[in-house]
């Protein structure tokens, strides 16, 4: 039988993460990383780099505790988070972004 996690709000899973708490991650990764996934693949053209790419935001996010000091919703933050090293790490490794204007776009919405 498959476990199933039950869906915690973001100021809960903020605190598990600050705890060091594992189960933080995995709600937190179960609540927004096909949001990430999605908005990486808005940058990126291909599926592969996507993958790695949010592998890599996951390593980043928990490595830099940025989640723990931020002043928006963790949903916005992490969609900026998002955007902004997607573009940085297609750059970096020369990958054609399929949408170079997609970090102006998205944020030019939310204004």
């Amino acid at each position: 039988m498959a476990t199933q996690h039950i869906l915690k709000s973001d100021i809960e899973i903020v605190e598990l993460i600050a705890q060091n708490n594992p189960q933080g991650w995995q709600y937190l990764y179960d609540k927004y990383a096909l949001m990430m996934y999605v908005a990486i693949l808005w940058v990126v053209d291909e599926g592969p780099p996507a993958e790695e790419i949010l592998i890599m935001l996951f390593f980043q996010l928990k490595a830099d505790k940025s989640l723990l000091e931020t002043k928006k919703s963790l949903c916005q933050s992490l969609l900026y988070h998002t955007c902004v090293t997607s573009l940085k790490i297609t750059q970096n490794k020369e990958i054609i972004a399929k949408r170079e204007d997609a970090y102006q776009e998205l944020f030019a919405m939310s204004a």
